[in-house]
């Protein structure tokens, strides 16, 4: 909690302001910040718990950043993500997602303006079957 929720808002803090500053410039705007957040910020996975559960006080950071920041014209992209080719993750069986893609897809988000994107198998699965039946999803995730 204390790196992640509050290492993010500690970064706010400390460059919201010269990034409003910047997004207002209208023509020449270039700024945003950029969260990259697990997809369990959207639904718990249980084995890693408390890491769901940070990210997902850092994904309602986000959305309240949004909102304060928007009129500034900062924009504010969430990159919701499964499991990365790291060693926090050795364990856990592919697909996994490699940085290097997620870093290309954050550059071809906010190239294209999005808010929210979802990158990976994992995190599509995700977010397809939270549309679908998230309950279901719910009591999948708390089985493994």
């Amino acid at each position: 909690m204390d790196i992640r929720y509050f290492g993010m808002m500690r970064l706010a803090q400390a460059f919201g302001p010269a990034l409003r500053f910047r997004g207002a410039d209208g023509v020449n705007s270039a700024a945003a910040f950029v969260n990259l957040l697990s997809v369990h910020a959207l639904m718990n996975w249980p084995a890693y718990g408390a890491y769901s559960a940070v990210e997902a006080a850092c994904l309602s950071a986000a959305q309240c950043m949004r909102a304060e920041l928007r009129p500034g014209g900062l924009k504010v992209l969430n990159a919701f993500f499964g499991p990365l080719e790291t060693e926090w993750f050795q364990t856990v069986p592919p697909p996994k997602l490699a940085p290097a893609a997620l870093a290309k897809a954050v550059v071809a988000a906010l190239k294209d303006g999005n808010e929210d994107i979802f990158v990976g198998d994992i995190a599509e699965d995700i977010r397809e079957r939270l549309k679908t039946n998230p309950k279901a999803l719910e009591r999948e995730l708390g089985s493994h």
